[in-house]
C-alpha cells in the first residue's frame, strides 16, 4: 500500500492549547481547531480551568497561515458549537436570558483568508421552563445541507425536553420543535442523533427501569418527527430483546430510517445477533426487526482479548458508525473498547490515586442487507491500552470511498509505536495491515483527523511529546 507522508515544519500546538482537531478544509488548506481542554468532551469548565479555543489555517504543505481566538463582542456569549459546512467554519454562540429564561444563538462564519462574518439577529431562541440544561450541539446531514441546533433540557423529576431547531446550510429556520421525554435525568440518557436531507429528526436513547427481582432492565426508544409533521412519534425498540448496542441513520436513497445494533443471542455460536430495521418512518405501525446470528465459524472472531476464552461481550462493541447502502442495507462499523478504574493508597502522599486504564480492541465490519441478513462481515484485529489519556492515542482513523475503507492506527500507545493501515473493500475482503514506515515512531491522535480526499487523510501526529500536523495519501 504505497503512500506519501508529509510532516509539518513547525509544532501545531500553541501555548496553553494542548488539544487539536482537523475540522475543515478547501482548496487552499486545513482548518485545525486548538482548546485547552478535550474536544473530545463537551465540559467546557475542568477543575479550575475555564475552555478557550483557537482557529488555525495551514496550507497544502501544512505552513500556517493565520491564527485567531474564538470569541465575540456579544455581551455574555460562549462558544457552544464549532463545525465545517459551505467551506466556511460555522461558529455558535449561545446568550442566556435569564429574565425570559431562554437561551438565543448567534453565529459568526470564518473562511480561509481568517475574515469573519458575525450575525446580528439570533438564528434561533430556545424558551425554557427552567434554566437547568446542557451546552447546545449541532447535528449534521450526511451532505451537510442541513444542520440542527439541539438543547437537552431537565424539566423536573419526571420528564426532560430536548430542543431542536433544524436549519439549511445558508443558515436559514427550517423547523423548531419540542421533544418531550417523559423519564428523569438517571433514568434515561440520549444516545444518537439523526437528521434526514429532507430535515427529519430521531433521537434514540436508554432507560432502566428496576423490575421486581430488583434486577435493572434496560429500554431502548425511539423518538421520530418527520419535516412535515408536527407530531412526534415514541416507541421501544425490540424490548424483548437485550441489546448491547444500537445506531441510528437516515436511508436518503429510500426515505426510510435504519435501526441496527447487536443483542444477545442464545441460538448464535458467538451468543450474539445482529438487529436491523429497515423503517418506514412515516407509518403508523412500529418497526419490524429482523434478527440475524452471528456464526463464528463465517469469520467473526468478536471475542476480543478480554473474552477470548468466554465468548462474545458485546456490551464493548459500541456502533461506530453506519453507511447506508442505496438498496437499503448498511454497512456496520463497531469497535471492541472498555475502561477500568481502579485506586491504590500512596502511603508517600498518604492519598488515594484513582487510575482510568482505556482498551481498545478489534474494529468489526458487518454487511447488511436491507431484509436483515448479513451480506460478510470482517475483523480487524487490534489491542490498545493506555492510562489517564482518555484514550485520544487509541481507536483508529478511516477513508471512505466508493471502492474500499482504509483504516489507520497504532499498534502500540509507545515510544516503539508503528502506525499501520489496512483496507476492506466493497465485498469485504480484508487486505494484511501495512506498516507506514515514514510514520515510525510517531503517534496518530486517530479521533482527531479528517478525511480530505478520496485517497487523504490530514492528522495531527506526536513526535516526542510535540504535536506536528500530518497528511497521508494513498495510491
Amino acid at each position: 500500500m504505497a503512500q506519501n507522508v508529509i510532516i509539518s515544519p513547525e509544532i501545531i500546538d500553541e501555548p496553553g492549547h494542548d488539544y487539536t482537531k482537523v475540522i475543515g478544509f478547501t482548496e487552499a488548506g486545513y482548518f485545525v481547531q486548538l482548546s485547552n481542554l478535550s474536544l473530545e468532551s463537551s465540559r467546557d469548565k475542568v477543575g479550575f480551568k475555564h475552555r478557550r479555543s483557537r482557529l488555525t489555517f495551514y496550507d497544502k504543505e501544512l505552513k500556517k497561515v493565520w491564527s485567531k481566538e474564538l470569541s465575540s463582542d456579544r455581551v455574555n456569549a460562549h462558544v457552544t458549537a464549532v463545525t465545517f459546512v459551505n467551506g466556511k467554519v460555522l461558529i455558535l454562540y449561545s446568550v442566556q436570558n435569564t429574565s425570559e429564561e431562554s437561551i438565543s444563538i448567534f453565529y459568526q462564519w470564518v473562511d480561509d483568508a481568517g475574515d469573519i462574518e458575525e450575525g446580528n439577529e439570533p438564528l434561533i431562541t430556545f424558551q425554557l421552563n427552567r434554566l437547568q440544561f446542557d451546552k447546545p450541539k449541532i447535528v449534521l446531514s450526511t451532505s451537510r445541507k442541513l444542520l440542527a441546533v439541539i438543547l437537552h433540557e431537565y424539566r423536573d423529576k419526571d420528564s426532560q425536553a430536548l430542543h431542536v431547531g433544524v436549519l439549511s446550510n445558508d443558515l436559514k429556520l427550517m423547523s423548531q420543535k419540542i421533544f418531550l421525554i417523559p423519564f428523569n435525568e438517571k433514568q434515561y440518557l440520549n444516545s444518537g442523533f439523526a437528521l434526514s436531507e429532507m430535515g427529519d429528526f430521531a433521537i434514540i436513547g436508554f432507560q432502566s427501569e428496576k423490575l421486581k427481582s430488583s434486577k435493572k432492565k434496560v429500554f431502548y426508544h425511539m423518538f421520530i418527527s418527520a419535516a412535515n409533521d408536527t407530531s412526534i412519534k415514541e416507541f421501544k425498540v425490540a424490548p424483548e430483546r437485550n441489546i448491547k448496542g444500537i445506531g441510528i441513520s437516515f436511508d436518503n436513497f429510500n426515505n426510510k430510517i435504519i435501526i441496527t445494533g447487536f443483542h444477545s443471542d442464545n441460538r448464535s455460536t458467538t451468543g450474539a445477533a445482529i438487529f436491523y430495521s429497515h423503517y418506514d418512518f412515516n407509518s403508523d405501525s412500529p418497526p419490524e426487526i429482523t434478527s440475524s446470528p452471528i456464526d463464528a465459524r463465517q469469520n467473526v472472531k468478536l471475542a476480543g482479548e478480554r473474552n477470548r476464552n468466554t465468548g462474545l461481550a458485546l456490551v464493548n462493541y459500541p456502533i461506530e458508525r453506519i453507511i447506508v447502502r442505496n438498496d437499503g442495507g448498511a454497512v456496520i462499523i463497531s469497535e471492541g473498547s472498555y475502561t477500568t478504574e481502579y485506586s491504590y493508597y500512596d502511603y508517600f502522599t498518604q492519598s488515594y490515586t484513582r487510575t482510568i486504564e482505556y482498551v481498545f480492541g478489534n474494529i468489526v465490519v458487518i454487511s447488511v442487507n436491507n431484509d436483515g441478513s448479513i451480506d460478510w462481515s470482517n475483523v480487524l484485529e487490534k489491542f490498545q491500552v493506555s492510562v489517564d489519556d482518555g484514550g485520544a492515542l487509541s481507536s483508529f482513523s478511516h477513508l471512505l470511498n466508493s471502492e474500499e475503507m482504509i483504516t489507520i492506527f497504532n499498534t502500540d500507545i509507545s515510544k516503539k509505536n508503528k502506525v499501520v493501515s489496512a483496507k476492506i473493500n466493497k465485498y469485504g475482503e480484508l487486505s494484511r495491515p501495512v506498516i507506514l514506515a515514514k510514520l515510525e515512531g510517531l503517534l496518530l491522535t486517530p479521533r482527531s483527523g479528517r478525511q480530505v480526499s478520496a485517497s487523504e487523510i490530514v492528522i495531527p501526529v506526536y513526535n516526542r511529546k510535540k504535536l506536528f500536523l500530518s497528511r497521508i495519501i494513498f495510491d
